[in-house]
């Protein structure tokens, strides 16, 4: 017998999917280690369509009923089922619930969550409910009171695995609208994993593209871990060219670097070059870069604010002294030639055999790139502002910000992506947005086309692996 017991459950839309899907954690139980929930049917069955998950048809005649129902609005619901209510997937070493919105009785409920390839005359009923004992000694127990069908199924025997509780915050934070809730609870077995791959994840995707998808990370406790940290906004950079993307930094640097979750998710050898506490770790805070692709290949800017610690600008000769003094020192450990000074407080370095990086000091900023006309373009000011007004706002609430234009195969305009990060105590929070969206007629043919030259590899429709 499988050492996690799949569950299905389905439940009314009444209350959201990341709830349902929270109601599974009790405190009798192992909490649940994967979990989808959407609400209501209608709009994931579109969601799934424009992904290309149902391209080859249902594998049982009953849930391709239930799709044709979805897909048609003038339907309500089939066999008892609501379309309009929602429905949750959850699997875990405890056993398993399901709850779908159903306007049918016990015996119609019956007929429904009878095992694949039997009969629903297995089940004993009584008046308040109806058991299915397998072979394998899986218990089956369905209920029913007028509003939904509910379904518990759970091995003999009942697991050892320790209890569950409260569900976590990672999943309790998504929101409660219409839309789908996963849940990712990592195996024991990965415990030399890195910590990104240990963390338990929930994922938020909405049926509305004017809302961003989300993903909640649970983060192991660390004490110097801000609770709510202090978010600076950007930089107001400009340039004569348009970026093809742009990230923005609203917190320093090294207080991303220094924490737990992400040092050890570094290669050993990035560790061990991190430098020590000392006067650059409020640095980065505000910092906008850009790249940018031309005739000649790609290339990179940045602006870095440079204040005092009561938050005025740093003089340009003070910027101009401290970074070279720096650099120079680098140089000479890496042994490499010393900075050249090609201007008024400007300097290039070698990075490599083939690469050199421009860096100019100005009051209160320094600014870098890799390609010195395209430094003293953004120097001068002049030209397109690297972020929207929008993209401002959306910097201003996330410590870490990205915005770019992604090719799609078979889309004929560039997919823009926005995505924002940060913690809050002991979670991480990552919110992406698509223009167009996941609702789009031609993003979802692109996606349906992606999915399909997948299927035709011997691969799954997406590129999502569940756990064992």
């Amino acid at each position: 017998m499988p050492s996690i017991v799949f569950s299905l459950g389905l439940s009314a839309a009444m209350a959201g999917p990341a709830q349902d899907i929270a109601r599974e954690f009790r405190s009798d139980m192992p909490p649940p280690a994967f979990g989808l929930a959407c609400s209501p049917i209608r709009q994931a069955v579109q969601l799934a369509d424009s992904l290309g998950s149902f391209s080859s048809g249902a594998v049982r005649p009953e849930l391709q009923l239930l799709l044709d129902a979805a897909r048609d609005p003038s339907v309500e619901q089939v066999d008892g089922i609501n379309v309009d209510g929602g429905f949750s997937i959850v699997s875990g070493p405890g056993g398993a619930t399901a709850s779908l919105p159903m306007n049918g009785d016990l015996q119609a409920a019956m007929a429904l969550f009878a095992p694949k390839s039997k009969e629903a005359s297995g089940w004993t009923k009584d008046a308040e409910q109806a058991v299915w004992m397998d072979e394998d000694g899986i218990v089956r127990t369905l209920t029913v009171d007028g509003q939904h069908a509910r379904l518990q199924v759970a091995p003999s025997a009942p697991s050892q695995g320790g209890a569950s509780g409260a569900a976590p915050d990672a999943l309790l934070r998504l929101p409660d609208e219409a839309g789908c809730a996963l849940w990712v609870e990592p195996s024991k077995r990965s415990g030399e994993a890195p910590t990104v791959l240990r963390s338990p994840i929930a994922v938020w995707i909405p049926f509305q593209d004017s809302e961003p998808m989300q993903i909640n990370m649970s983060l192991p406790a660390h004490r110097d871990r801000a609770q709510s940290p202090s978010i600076r906004a950007p930089l107001s950079v400009s340039s004569a060219a348009r970026p093809h993307a742009v990230m923005t930094l609203g917190v320093p640097i090294m207080s991303i670097l220094r924490d737990p979750f992400v040092l050890d998710s570094l290669p050993p050898a990035v560790r061990e070059r991190l430098p020590e506490p000392g006067m650059i770790d409020d640095l980065g805070a505000g910092m906008v870069v850009a790249t940018f692709m031309g005739p000649s290949g790609p290339s990179v800017l940045a602006a870095l604010p440079i204040e005092t610690d009561a938050g005025r600008p740093v003089s340009a000769r003070r910027i101009w002294k401290v970074t070279s003094r720096a650099l120079e020192e680098v140089q000479v450990r890496r042994g490499a030639p010393p900075p050249e000074r090609i201007g008024r407080r400007a300097l290039q370095v070698q990075v490599t055999q083939k690469h050199s990086a421009v860096l100019q000091a100005a009051r209160g900023r320094l600014y870098m790139g890799n390609v010195r006309s395209q430094v003293e373009s953004m120097i001068e000011g002049d030209g397109e502002p690297w972020l929207t007004p929008d993209q401002v706002r959306w910097s201003e609430d996330h410590a870490v910000a990205a915005f770019a234009d992604a090719p799609l195969p078979s889309l004929s305009i560039p997919l823009s992506i926005t995505l924002g990060a940060g913690t809050e105590g002991n979670l991480m929070n990552v919110k992406m947005m698509m223009d167009p969206g996941l609702q789009d007629a031609e993003v979802a043919a692109a996606l349906r086309a992606f999915a399909a030259s997948r299927k035709a590899r011997g691969k799954t429709a997406l590129p999502l692996t569940l756990p064992e």
